[in-house]
């Protein structure tokens, strides 16, 4: 028996997988657990297992370990969460600031709708409404475990505390109960605060929305989710200085897309760049996809795209603005960023 369970790192997936394996263990016995997210460590742990009954929990399989899972076609869960929730859930419980919780969410929200499609997929979202024994009946009958209504008793009363036979309280009591740092449905979007929250809106809310099969017309990346090498780990705020040695003026955002064949479109300004300079602009995901050189005006607005493909929707990408020579004025703004579908061999 191999069961896939995938989910968005949160409160809802946590407590899901707690059901799940207290299912398997009722209807089935001892099996073997194993999280990953890489191919080589899935085949390690395979391989090493000591039981032939196997669950696999993975927030961001690799490319081959989703080709994989997609492959072999057996029952998988999706269990998703909205993306304040997710970033907050994060911030807590791997202690990173939003920025970086927004960057993870991202990597897990573009890994995840990889499997949108697939018919051995169900996407569960967590449901303020939605009782645990309706859950336990839903999630059990897709990996087709057929518990009987002893079993569903049996699994009642050893995941809730304090249980009484024939009771089904809300699977959002559980999980403020069971998880320790779950918060309400919706709450964190209600504790970030406004720039954080704005920031989770406008990146993460078109990955969200294609797991479930709506892709956005477009990505945005924001110039506050880049770096600037004039203040070491310091995000880009507004226009920077150009004066100084040669290097990467502007850096990141290391989010991730799906793989396939994008274009990413830039819109910069430069001002005050008297002496003559070139502005070498490149994406990296791995290794150097795509690039460009601008030779830079006194003042002026560009406007341009680099296309480029991605292999692995687990490697974040970079777009780089490297100042060829070192400079004694003149500044930077980076306007916007947005990612959109290309059309196959635009990055040849």
């Amino acid at each position: 028996m191999l069961l896939t369970v995938l989910g968005t790192p949160s409160a809802f997936t946590a407590w899901s997988i707690m059901l799940l394996r207290t299912a398997v263990e009722v209807t089935r016995g001892k099996f073997q657990y194993i999280a990953a997210v890489k191919f080589a460590d899935l085949e390690k742990a395979f391989g090493a297992r000591a039981n032939d009954q196997v669950i696999i929990y993975s927030d961001s399989p690799d490319a081959k370990m989703a080709d994989l899972l997609l492959r072999v076609k057996a029952p998988l869960t999706i269990f998703v969460e909205e993306p304040a929730d997710v970033v907050g859930y994060v911030m807590k419980a791997r202690e990173l600031d939003a920025r970086k919780s927004i960057r993870f969410a991202c990597l897990c929200y573009t890994c995840l709708s990889t499997f949108h499609g697939s018919l051995s997929a169900r996407i569960f979202h967590r449901r303020s409404n939605t009782t645990v024994r309706r859950f336990l009946r839903e999630v059990s009958a897709h990996y087709g475990l057929n518990l009987s209504e002893a079993d569903t008793e049996k699994v009642l009363s050893r995941l809730i505390k304090d249980y009484r036979r024939g009771t089904d309280p809300s699977v959002e009591s559980q999980i403020l109960q069971q998880v320790e740092i779950a918060k309400p449905l919706g709450r964190w979007a209600t504790e970030l605060d406004r720039d954080d929250r704005e920031l989770v809106e406008l990146v993460l809310q078109p990955y969200y929305r294609m797991i479930e099969g709506r892709p956005p017309a477009q990505f945005i990346w924001p110039k506050q989710l880049f770096h600037t090498a004039n203040e070491k780990g310091a995000y880009v705020s507004g226009p920077l200085e150009l004066a100084g040695r040669s290097r990467f003026v502007i850096y990141a955002p290391h989010l991730c897309l799906p793989r396939g064949f994008w274009s990413a479109t830039v819109q910069i300004k430069i001002g005050e760049s008297y002496s003559q300079n070139t502005l070498l602009v490149d994406v990296k995901c791995g290794e150097v996809l795509s690039g460009g050189r601008i030779d830079l005006p006194e003042s002026g607005t560009f406007i341009f795209s680099l296309p480029f493909a991605i292999e692995d929707h687990r490697v974040p990408i970079e777009i780089r603005f490297f100042l060829e020579k070192g400079a004694i004025e003149g500044w930077i703004d980076l306007v916007s960023v947005t990612l959109e579908r290309a059309p196959q061999g635009a990055a040849a």
